[in-house]
C-alpha cells in the first residue's frame, strides 16, 4: 500500500514537472517597464505615492520601526513574525524599484 502511494506522488510530481517545462516553452518574454513619463497622471501618483510617502521621511521611519521590531521578536524567538518584519521593511526600502518592476503588468 505504501509503494503504490510513493508511486502515485511520484507520478503526479513527474507529470505536474513536464507541464511546467511545456508551459515555459510557451511563454513570452517579459518586458520591464521604466518610470512614468513626467507630466503624466500615472507620474504624478508615482511621485506622491512612491517617492514622497514611501521614499520619504515616512517610509523610512516605518522601515527603520519595522526592523526594530523584528529585533524584537528574534529576541523573543519569534522567527516567523521577525522574517515577515525584515520582509516587509525591505519591502519599503526598496519601494521605487518595485513600483518600476511592476510597470509591466500596469
Amino acid at each position: 500500500m505504501f509503494q503504490n502511494k510513493k508511486m502515485k506522488t511520484l507520478k503526479t510530481l513527474g507529470v505536474t514537472a513536464v507541464m511546467l517545462s511545456g508551459f515555459s516553452l510557451f511563454a513570452s518574454a517579459a518586458y520591464s517597464a521604466t518610470l512614468p513619463n513626467p507630466g503624466d497622471f500615472a507620474y504624478v501618483l508615482y511621485q506622491i505615492g512612491v517617492l514622497n510617502l514611501l521614499q520619504g521621511p515616512a517610509g523610512i521611519m516605518i522601515a527603520v520601526g519595522g526592523i526594530g521590531f523584528a529585533a524584537f521578536n528574534m529576541y523573543q524567538a519569534r522567527i516567523i513574525g521577525a522574517a515577515l518584519a525584515f520582509l516587509a521593511s525591505g519591502t519599503l526600502l526598496a519601494a521605487s524599484t518595485i513600483a518600476i518592476s511592476m510597470g509591466a503588468i500596469a
